[in-house]
């Protein structure tokens, strides 16, 4: 999976090349301060937002077009992933706005454009009961939006996970159908075995996605550019 730390490895190594000077921090937000010679030039936050501390126009375009050359080696989601983004109701998270995706009774999806990393994604748990100060928290980032979909779907409880690499969720309810059908059809079937398969069943079943009346699926393939 597509990570920060990836893309400020290969973003450094990058700025080095054409020039600046790289000093890594890790130290409270900050991620490392960019020199041009002995001036700083500015810091880099671990958010990926740049603090400019000595402004010079060429040097922030050079910068920003060497941000562009990582994200595109990287693959990160560059180009608008849906067409109704802006006007989507905005959240609060870890200091930055976000805009809200789509959300389900455990889950919610959120999405902004970063001057550095591109568009972000995260997909938090829901937090219940009013005592709860902090309403979103198990924060999963991604920078590409096929993946973060896939997680959202995961987490509210609109996909599962297959038993198997190669048992679908549509399998597993073929193999339920054919099971009951079995059980109902063969009248030879002694109590025993007639009561493994009903428990197989319920295990198979278990596993299910719950099937909500709205789904996100055909709004990520409606709202998708």
């Amino acid at each position: 999976m597509k990570s920060r730390q990836e893309f400020f490895q290969d973003f450094f190594i990058r700025l080095i090349k054409t020039g600046f000077t790289v000093k890594e921090l890790f130290e409270n937000d900050m991620v490392a301060e960019i020199y041009a010679g002995p001036a700083l030039f500015c810091c880099i936050t671990q958010d990926g937002d740049i603090v400019y501390e000595d402004y010079n126009a060429d040097q922030e375009l050079q910068l920003k077009q060497t941000a562009a050359e990582t994200r595109q080696a990287l693959d990160f989601c560059m180009e608008t992933p849906y067409r109704k983004l802006e006007q989507m109701d905005t959240v609060s998270l870890a200091g930055s706005i976000y805009f809200k995706v789509f959300e389900s009774t455990d889950a919610v999806m959120l999405c902004r454009y970063c001057e550095l990393f591109g568009y972000e994604f995260v997909t938090c748990t829901k937090a219940s009961g009013s005592h709860n100060k902090r309403k979103l928290y198990k924060e999963l980032r991604f920078y590409d939006r096929q993946a973060a979909q896939e997680s959202f779907l995961l987490r509210g409880g609109f996909a599962t996970q297959s038993l198997s690499p190669n048992l679908t969720v549509q399998e597993i309810g073929f193999m339920i159908e054919c099971l009951t059908k079995y059980v109902m059809l063969d009248n030879d079937l002694d109590g025993g075995t007639e009561s493994r398969i009903n428990g197989m069943i319920q295990k198979m079943e278990a596993v299910l996605p719950e099937s909500p009346s709205v789904s996100p699926k055909q709004f990520f393939i409606e709202e998708s550019i």
